[in-house]
Formats: C-alpha cells, structure tokens, sequence
C-alpha cells in the first residue's frame, strides 16, 4: 500500500480539505486582539488547568458553571499570572495527561462541549488572560475511532483517508521510518502487531487503554498527504476556538516529519492567526541546538532545557547552584543556550521551580529561591499545581505580579552579570527591558543562613535604587552593600542617570 499511496490519493479529498480550510479560516471575535502585541513575551506566567474531572491529579476549570470558571479566573489574574494553561483539552485517553487523543473535535464529554471551551476562552480574554492548550500530533489513542477504522480498512485493503494516516510496516524486523537528523532523535520506536489490523504499525510510546490494559500508540505519518491535511485541519479547529496559542508536544519525535511539513503544518498555520505563542515542547532538549527551531521551525518559543532536563536527575544548574552554594554554573548556560534563543527572536518557557531545605524551617527564611530567579532570568513559566503541591503564597504572588508589572523582567530583554563579593556563593546581574529603558538588578543569596553581600555598581551609570519590595530609596554609590538571610533575594529598579541641564 505505502508503495503506489501518493497515486490513490482521490481529488476530492484534496478539494474537501481547501473547503475545509476556507471555512475554518474566520473565527469570531474572542478577544485575542485585546492581548498585549507578542503577549508571551510580556506575561508573568500560565496557570495550569484541566477541563475535565477525568483528568487527575490537576486543578480543574469547570467551564461549565459560568460564575465558577469567572471566579477561578478572576483569581488567578489577581494572583498576578497573564495566562491560562489548558493540559489536553481535546476527548482523550489516560496517558500523558490526556495526549492520547481519541476525538480532536471535541473536549470530554464529562467536561462539556466545544460551546463550553469557546465561552470559557472569551470569559479568560475579558479578565486579560491569554489561554493556551498542549496539543499532541505525534500519535493516537487504540481505542480512538479513526485508528480503529484504519485497521480495519488496512485488514480489508479498503483505501481510505484514515489507512494513511499511519506508518505500516509488513514485519517487526521492517526498516525503521525515515529520520531526519536536524529533526528527530534517533532511536526510540519499533513495529508494534495489530491483530486488528493483522499488520505491523510504528509506535514509539506506550500507555494504557480506556481498560487499563497496555498498549502502543500508534504514530501518525507526517509523509502521508492524508495526514498532513489532517493536521492541518485539526491546528485550525483549535485556533478557531479563540486559543493563544498551543504547546505541541513532542516535536521532535513525529515520524517522517521535517522542518518543512512542520512549518506548513503547523508553525505557518498558527502564525496566520497573529497574536499567538507557538511552542515547541521538546525542541532542544536532546543537546541539540534550540535555535534553528525559531530560524527553521518557526516557533516562536522552546522550552528552557539549556537550564537543565527534567529528565537528566542533577542536570538543572538552578537547583545544583541551592544544593551545593554555588551558582557559577547558570551564567554559561544561559549564554549557551537562553541568550542565543532571545537573539534569534525567541524566548523560552520554563516549569515553576520550588524546593525546601529540610535545615530551614521558618516562613521567613523558606527558600523560594528557585522562583525568584526564574522571574528574574526572563522565563514564561509554567505553574502546575500538581509539581507545586499548594496555591502561591502571597510571595509568589508578589513575584508574579513584579515581572508581569517590570518590562525589564520580560522574555526578550537583556541580561548581564554583576560582580559581587563572593561570585561563587551569589548572583547578580542586571536585566534591561527589550530596546533599553527599564532596568531591573538582580541578587540571588545560594546560602543558607545570613550572608553579608557586596554588590560592585562601579559599572552601573544611575541616579540610584529603588528596593522594589519595599519601595526604599538609596543613593548612587560604587558599591551596594545588604544582609540577606538563608536563600534570600532582592530587586531594585536602576533610576536612570540624571542628566545635565540643557540637555
């Protein structure tokens, strides 16, 4: 069948899918364009949520109750984040959070129906709140009706859309698919037997079934025409909902993909829509450099893996610097990875990071340390209350709102490091708003218990500080001297130099 495919693919089926796209092309106003101009850029951070009860072990949004879902996020922008996360809204299985999709027109029964969504993303826009979705085009859950209906049609070697939609192999010793090098990572995958079927298919993730029973998913085929207006289709269905934008999960693990079909796929098709974040989630996170996927891909964002993978124990130079004092790690992995992104056009998203030392105990001295940083490095990060355990106490929140507030802390401004004291025990650096303007510096105590720190502004042309927690005024000097206790951080707002009369 995969020999003579590109020959039996009808006409129609081509003409159906530019109607399709034609009428899928102008969604109603939901309020995207009130959105800050490259809202991502700006934002402070996305709150996670799911739609359905069905999803476990995450903060539900009830789209169904009006007034709930107005309360929930009238909430979380007062908590001071700018958007909304929404993890696998399409019906879905129970892997990975839901990707394993069954249905990509719909949103879970139990959760309510696509008006549901759409109401729900209008009522966000109102409140200022961007929404986002994480999306899967990799593969399919067994017990969704269109691989069903491909087996089927396969076993029977009837020719249909769906039969295309997937990498068939005639044996589990067949060569692998294609890969491409600049793309995929190699490895990882094999020929799963559908009895179904009576065929082998190609899958590279396991899960389990609506039975609980074990399986693999199968991977779609980004060669197949079939499938890539698939795609295509299902990219529009969602934007059309209002979105602001998608995490695609798994990129970098799509078969036969390319930077083409990714970028006439997906990256082209969101970028259409104007205002949205396109985010490559595991774009390089395989040491791979990120950069080509904003050059290439098309993204507008990856993920901040030059930091460190959640994946690799011991590899987040952020934590290592807590664990053993020492932060001087961070400042070359940001210049290797982060700096380059924002100077190709990028920015990148991170997790929310918190983590307790067991020898700290008072409120006052507990060390979100981790997330102060990440408000001060220029991260879009994310809040999942599944990894944070508890809402954000009322310091987090202060955070928040100070990056959303400071155009200095955003994504795409600058970063240089300031000497102190003691380099391998703090951190300083100046943050400057993207085209100059604001400034923002930044110290970060690695220390447990009180510490005593010298900041050099030697290098620094300002008419003084403002404490930005505090809002205490201090006068020019060479050198800024503070006690910060275990973990302990400060911002201060650069007053710009003042300039002589007559100028």
């Amino acid at each position: 069948m995969k020999a003579n495919r590109r020959l039996l693919v009808p006409a129609a089926l081509a003409l159906l899918s530019v109607l399709t796209g034609l009428a899928q092309s102008a969604p109603a106003d939901t309020g995207r364009a009130n959105l800050p101009a490259r809202w991502w850029e700006k934002a402070s951070a996305c709150r996670y949520f799911v739609v359905s009860p069905s999803q476990k072990d995450r903060e539900l949004l009830p789209i169904k109750d009006v007034a709930r879902t107005t309360a929930v996020l009238e909430q979380v922008r007062a908590q001071g984040f700018s958007a909304i996360h929404l993890v696998s809204p399409a019906d879905g299985g129970v892997s990975f959070g839901g990707l394993d999709t069954t249905n990509h027109y719909a949103i879970r029964p139990d959760a309510g129906n696509m008006d549901d969504f759409r109401r729900m993303v209008q009522i966000a826009h109102s409140k200022g709140l961007a929404v986002t979705i994480s999306y899967n085009l990799g593969y399919i859950s067994t017990d969704a009706p269109a691989w069903l209906k491909a087996c089927d049609d396969v076993r029977e070697g009837r020719n249909s859309p769906e039969a295309h939609w997937f990498v068939w192999g005639a044996s589990g010793d067949a060569p692998p698919p294609p890969q491409n090098i600049f793309f995929n990572p190699p490895g990882r995958g094999f020929w799963e037997y559908s009895a179904r079927a009576k065929k082998h298919y190609w899958t590279r993730w396991g899960g389990a079934d609506g039975h609980d029973v074990d399986v693999r998913f199968p991977q779609y085929d980004w060669s197949s025409p079939e499938f890539l207006q698939e795609a295509e289709r299902i990219v529009r269905f969602w934007m059309n909902t209002g979105i602001d934008g998608i995490m695609m999960d798994a990129v970098n693990w799509n078969s036969n993909s390319d930077w083409q079909k990714n970028r006439r796929q997906i990256t082209n098709i969101m970028a259409s829509y104007g205002n949205v974040w396109i985010q490559g989630e595991g774009a390089g996170g395989f040491g791979e450099d990120p950069v080509p996927w904003i050059e290439e891909g098309g993204w507008n964002s990856v993920e901040d893996y030059g930091l460190g993978t959640w994946w690799v124990a011991g590899s987040h130079v952020i934590l290592k610097g807590f664990q053993t004092g020492d932060p001087r790690s961070i400042e070359p992995a940001l210049r290797s990875s982060h700096d380059r992104v924002v100077q190709a056009g990028g920015s990148l998203f991170a997790s929310a990071l918190q983590f307790q030392d067991p020898v700290v105990s008072t409120r006052r001295e507990a060390p979100h340390l981790g997330f102060a940083a990440q408000i001060g490095l220029g991260d879009l990060i994310g809040y999942d209350l599944r990894d944070m355990k508890v809402e954000p106490d009322g310091e987090q929140q202060w955070l928040l709102r100070l990056k959303r507030d400071h155009p200095a802390l955003q994504q795409t401004g600058s970063r240089r490091q300031v000497p102190t004291n003691a380099d391998d025990k703090y951190y300083a650096f100046l943050r400057t708003a993207p085209g100059g303007g604001e400034r923002v510096l930044v110290v970060l105590n690695f220390q447990r218990g009180f510490q005593k720190i010298e900041v050099n502004l030697s290098g620094l042309d300002t008419a003084g500080l403002v404490e930005l927690k505090t809002g205490e005024e201090l006068p020019p000097a060479g050198t800024l001297r503070m006690g910060l206790y275990s973990y302990g951080y400060r911002f201060y707002l650069v007053k710009p130099p003042v300039k002589p009369a007559g100028k």
